[in-house]
């Protein structure tokens, strides 16, 4: 939910007044995650620290079927993203359409 309130507040179409009330969770949850996130960005922006190579382990010998699994698992995990984000843009737009119908 974090991420689609944040993309909601960033395309600018709503409030985050609205975007909270309409997603149930209080203007201050809003802007502390919208803090967060711009922390998490600058942190990203930092180059990482080398770190010197490691010895192969046992784990890196993953069998091509599992790793066709994670594979498989994570097109799953990004397609059920975008749909979750796609129903709470439409949320969205039928609670502002109903609340502009009641004016």
């Amino acid at each position: 939910m974090r991420t689609q309130a944040l993309r909601l507040v960033q395309a600018g179409q709503h409030s985050s007044g609205e975007i909270a009330r309409t997603l149930g969770i209080s203007r201050e949850t809003l802007r502390r995650w919208r803090k967060q996130a711009g922390r998490d960005q600058d942190q990203q922006r930092t180059p990482p620290v080398p770190v010197a190579p490691q010895e192969p382990t046992r784990l890196d010998a993953t069998s091509a079927a599992t790793q066709e699994d994670v594979r498989r698992l994570h097109h799953d995990n990004q397609r059920l993203r975008a749909e979750r984000a796609l129903l709470v843009e439409a949320l969205v737009f039928v609670v502002m359409l109903v609340r502009g119908s009641r004016s």
